[in-house]
């Protein structure tokens, strides 16, 4: 996993919304892709909580802290459990405002906005590396 220094407001709300709103991540569950988020870390975090949803049908709210000790007890790199660990911390503050209220539909249409910008972002990128490597036909396929 690499550290990524990226802008990371949306997608900081819409992980939010999944840990503590079972609307939000029930609409989500359906959308799922591994890589869906920009950032390896909220990938990883939103990957629990899909898991967790799709096993109790709930949001995982606090039990998120007990995903991630038992995601830490199994993992080696202690720089990236301690950077696993300060994120989900920024979004403690966020996650208590948000379940007290929470706008559903809002989030939802947040989340497939950003998920579009990340999808084409990448086929961007992507197209781009083709051509800068002479791969013209695979550019345009």
């Amino acid at each position: 996993m690499k550290i990524q220094n990226i802008d990371n407001s949306q997608e900081k709300q819409i992980l939010t919304a999944m840990i503590v709103d079972k609307i939000v991540l029930s609409k989500l569950t359906g959308k799922w892709q591994p890589d869906i988020f920009k950032s390896d870390y909220a990938n990883l975090i939103a990957g629990w909580c899909i898991d967790y949803y799709e096993k109790y049908q709930k949001a995982p709210m606090q039990n998120i802290e007990k995903l991630f000790e038992l995601w830490a007890q199994k993992h080696k790199d202690k720089n990236i459990v301690n950077l696993i660990e300060k994120f989900l911390f920024t979004l403690s503050n966020d996650y208590k405002k948000l379940k007290k209220a929470s706008n559903s539909d809002y989030i939802i249409d947040l989340a497939s906005g950003y998920f579009n910008q990340i999808k084409l972002e990448r086929l961007s990128e992507n197209v781009q590396n083709d051509i800068d490597n002479g791969k013209f036909i695979n550019a345009i396929n």
